[in-house]
């Protein structure tokens, strides 16, 4: 570790650099001149700034050299664009074929992302209909009841009729989305929940 830890925000310490990371552009730039880091500091920094959205923080630790270690940082700007942004051009990542640990970066937006960083993804030529662990984005969205993110996908031009090529709990082999959305009305309807989401999903998909 290049500092001892410390509890007390601001201060030139392991603990402060990540408080700072999270809160304070400012303290972090001052923290940032004042101390000499490990990669694995930056790196952590580096996260904690993408997971609590700060992008002015983001832009000081990639000029000081930090790196997205697995790409945990760009997992977690999907909420941002202009944090996403900053982390595909530091790492020059192409958006088409992202991934973050392993996941595709697309389906990661689906659930935690913005509509705008959505949007970013379909105008830059994302492939759609890319599967991740046997399922598309649809799938996912059919699954989950996200009926925005289904309608930005179908009017996309994603293909509807894709069949799933693992099972899991959310699709078993050869389903499409439609059939995971028509499966979802009936477990959901049967524990009493409102299926009005998957009723517009399946909509959407017919």
């Amino acid at each position: 570790m290049g500092k001892s830890v410390s509890d007390a925000p601001g201060e030139a310490t392991t603990e402060g650099l990540w408080d700072a990371a999270r809160t304070s552009a400012s303290d972090l730039d001052r923290l940032l001149e004042e101390g000499t880091w490990s990669d694995e500091e930056l790196s952590k920094a580096l996260w904690l700034a993408a997971q609590w959205n700060q992008p002015k923080a983001l832009e000081s630790l990639l000029q000081h050299g930090a790196q997205d270690t697995n790409r945990h940082a760009l997992g977690l700007s999907v909420k941002s664009l202009e944090s996403l942004k900053l982390l595909l051009t530091a790492h020059k990542i192409d958006a088409k074929t992202a991934n973050a640990g392993g996941h595709l970066l697309l389906h990661k937006v689906l659930g935690s992302g913005s509509e705008e960083v959505l949007r970013y993804f379909i105008e830059n030529g994302v492939d759609l209909n890319l599967s991740y662990k046997g399922l598309t984005a649809l799938h996912i969205c059919a699954f989950h009841g996200w009926v925005s993110s289904t309608q930005a996908l179908v009017e996309a031009g994603a293909l509807t009729d894709i069949e799933a090529t693992t099972s899991s709990y959310r699709a078993t082999v050869g389903e499409t989305p439609t059939m995971v959305a028509k499966r979802q009305i009936r477990v959901q309807g049967a524990a009493n929940m409102d299926v009005a989401p998957w009723e517009e999903i399946e909509r959407l998909l017919a």
